[in-house]
């Protein structure tokens, strides 16, 4: 087991050093904002560059441009796809289900990059954010704003998390460091999801006791 750990760590390592191994964290970044992208390939990395980071090594840091130039290419296609479908998506906007939710439209349209930022740490919800950032007709540049801060908050996180991780392992022991980072950073996304499904339910509740006492 702890040869697995060794080799995965290596694997990563090799990644975020060579250009062959950033080209496919591109391509992965790239392809994560149309939806299709091997799960937690990028985390990983993130957690690799934390780890070396824990033991004075500066490689991978890099990570951060590419990662984001990969993401505002791959957003733009996908917000521009998005639009092209909307006049469909709006045959539905004016139904009342819809009017229920206007006041979040409306507050949508006029958030801030950070918003964006805070809504794309949410576990698979780059694509769900741009298509509905197009279908409300929101500002493209605030998206894009938000989609850069959104890689500097995830990819921080997770080098933060390696960092302490790898701080508690040794040298010859970063494959043990990674494995634990990546077992933290996966209760954190639980604790997301978990927590959005609250704040979720929460809204919905809210909104249908005011509808039934009007």
């Amino acid at each position: 087991m702890s040869h697995l750990f060794t080799s995965i760590f290596d694997l990563f390592t090799y990644s975020i050093s060579s250009p062959l191994g950033l080209s496919v964290l591109f391509l992965v970044a790239f392809t994560g904002e149309l939806g299709v992208s091997p799960p937690a390939a990028l985390e990983i990395a993130f957690l690799t560059v934390g780890v070396e980071l824990a033991h004075g090594k500066f490689i991978g840091l890099v990570l951060f441009p590419i990662v984001i130039i990969a993401a505002l290419i791959g957003t733009s296609i996908s917000f521009w796809l998005s639009q092209q479908g909307a006049k469909l998506f709006m045959k539905f906007a004016h139904t009342p289900h819809w009017a229920q939710g206007e006041k979040i439209t409306s507050a949508l349209r006029n958030a801030s990059p950070m918003t964006v930022g805070l809504l794309r740490q949410l576990p698979g919800s780059q694509l769900p954010v741009t298509v509905l950032w197009a279908s409300i007709r929101a500002r493209r540049k605030v998206l894009l704003q938000g989609v850069a801060l959104s890689v500097f908050i995830h990819g921080g996180v997770q080098v933060a998390i390696g960092f302490a991780s790898g701080k508690m392992f040794g040298d010859s022991e970063k494959g043990h460091a990674l494995t634990l980072a990546f077992v933290i950073a996966l209760i954190l996304s639980l604790a997301l999801v978990l927590g959005a499904e609250l704040i979720r339910r929460f809204v919905f509740h809210t909104n249908n006791e005011k509808h039934a006492n009007t």
